[in-house]
C-alpha cells in the first residue's frame, strides 16, 4: 500500500468516524473486508488518530488543561470510547512532555522555586512532580559542578601516582590500583546528563 492510498483511507475513515460514531472495531472489519493486511490497517488507524487529534487537539488542550472532564463534553461524544481514550492519551503525553520542557528551561535560567510553580500548569504536571525534577537537576548540577569533579580528578591522580610508586618500590605491578585510578579519573572527567532532557 502506498503512502497516498493509507492517507486516502484514513482520511475516509476518520470523517465517518467524525460523523458516525464508528467505533474501531468496524473500522477494522470494514478494511479487512476491502481485502487490507492487517500491518496496512494498523498503519491506517494510526493515521486516523493522528488527524482525529489533530481535529481535537486544541479542544482536548483547553479542558485538559482546565482539568475538566472529557468524557461529558458534548463534542467529544461521537467518538469511540477507545479513540477518544487514545487520543487523550496522545495529548496528555505531549503537554506533560511540554511542561517538562518548561521546568528545564526555567531552570536553566535560573528562575526561582515559586516563579517555577507559578509558570507550570499543575493540572498537568502536578506540584511532586516538578519538585523532583527540581531536586534532580540540582544533584546532576552539583554532580557537574567543576569542585565535585575536581575531587575525583584529583583522587584519581593520586591513586594512579600510588600504584606507579607501589610498583616502583616493590617491582610488582599492581593493576587494580591503577584501573581504580583511571576509573576515578573518568568519573570526574565526565559529566552526567539531566534525566529530564
Amino acid at each position: 500500500m502506498t503512502y497516498k492510498e493509507k492517507i486516502k483511507y484514513a482520511e475516509e475513515i476518520t470523517k465517518e468516524v467524525i460523523n458516525n460514531q464508528l467505533k474501531e472495531s468496524e473500522i477494522s472489519d470494514q478494511l479487512v473486508k476491502k481485502g487490507l493486511y492487517k500491518s496496512d490497517i494498523q498503519n491506517i488507524m494510526s493515521s486516523v488518530k493522528n488527524m482525529l487529534a489533530d481535529q481535537y487537539r486544541p479542544l482536548i488542550r483547553e479542558k485538559f488543561s482546565n482539568g475538566e472532564d472529557l468524557s461529558r463534553l458534548p463534542e467529544l461524544e461521537q467518538l469511540d470510547p477507545d479513540i477518544l481514550k487514545k487520543v487523550v492519551e496522545q495529548e496528555a503525553k505531549s503537554l506533560l512532555a511540554e511542561q517538562k520542557k518548561l521546568v528545564n528551561s526555567l531552570l536553566r535560567k535560573k528562575v526561582s522555586e515559586s516563579e517555577i510553580m507559578n509558570k507550570v500548569n499543575l493540572n498537568i504536571y502536578p506540584e511532586s512532580y516538578v519538585r523532583q525534577q527540581i531536586l534532580v537537576f540540582n544533584q546532576v548540577k552539583d554532580k557537574n559542578s567543576f569542585s565535585t569533579r575536581f575531587v575525583s580528578i584529583a583522587l584519581g591522580i593520586m591513586i594512579i601516582l600510588g600504584g606507579v610508586l607501589v610498583a616502583i618500590s616493590t617491582g610488582r605491578i599492581f593493576y587494580v590500583i591503577i584501573i581504580l585510578g583511571f576509573l576515578t579519573l573518568g568519573k570526574g572527567l565526565m559529566t552526567q546528563e539531566n534525566p529530564y532532557d
